[in-house]
């Protein structure tokens, strides 16, 4: 019977050797994962935001603006000139006080089909253009065919209208935007808004 014991005894010294391979110490387990966040974390903000990443976007800053919007609040309104595919084009962002990124607006009109290799924004408002109670943006282009020499479309005006939603965000209306320039209601923000104001708009 001694003999029993003793054998089990040793087989269950055997088995927690074995097992302790296995089993990862709960002070390196605390260690690890403190590590995998901070890397995780490493590249956003302490409030889950990214900054502006200026070898990606390239500032306009003539046409970048401190202002108020009901949906964020205080802000900065920034024009910026992007390169997909190596094309110049625009892209809009609004920044908080400390450079990061709150809301990135959609695609411009212009960009579908034009550059920007030698125009670029000409004017941006900020005014509640459809009477909702919530201000938009309005946006004056100049954009190109991207063509250098023969088949060079030279620059020409182009506009687009960021209209605010109830739920913070800002859409557009493609149908609009190309009456716009088609009927050459594009060269001032006063004519943008003196054409927009006769139609009726309703985004929410």
């Amino acid at each position: 019977m001694n003999r029993v014991i003793f054998i089990l005894f040793l087989v269950s010294i055997f088995l927690n050797a074995s097992m302790s391979n296995y089993l990862a110490n709960p002070h390196e387990v605390s260690t690890l994962t403190k590590s995998i966040q901070s890397l995780t974390s490493s590249s956003k903000t302490s409030n889950g935001s990214s900054n502006l990443d200026t070898d990606q976007y390239e500032i306009e800053e003539s046409q970048s603006f401190h202002t108020t919007l009901e949906g964020f609040g205080k802000v900065r309104f920034v024009s910026t000139y992007g390169y997909p595919e190596g094309l110049r084009k625009f892209f809009f962002f609004l920044l908080d006080d400390q450079g990061h990124i709150l809301y990135s607006f959609p695609y411009l009109y212009g960009n579908r089909e034009w550059v920007a290799r030698y125009g670029g924004v000409e004017a941006v408002a900020f005014k509640d253009v459809n009477k909702d109670g919530l201000k938009d943006v309005i946006v004056i282009a100049n954009v190109d065919n991207g063509i250098h020499g023969s088949g060079r479309v030279d620059e020409f005006s182009i506009a687009d209208i960021y209209f605010q939603k109830k739920n913070k965000t800002f859409t557009t209306i493609p149908t609009l935007d190309e009456a716009l320039d088609d009927q050459g209601h594009n060269q001032t923000i006063k004519e943008v808004i003196q054409y927009v104001s006769k139609q009726r708009i309703n985004v929410n």
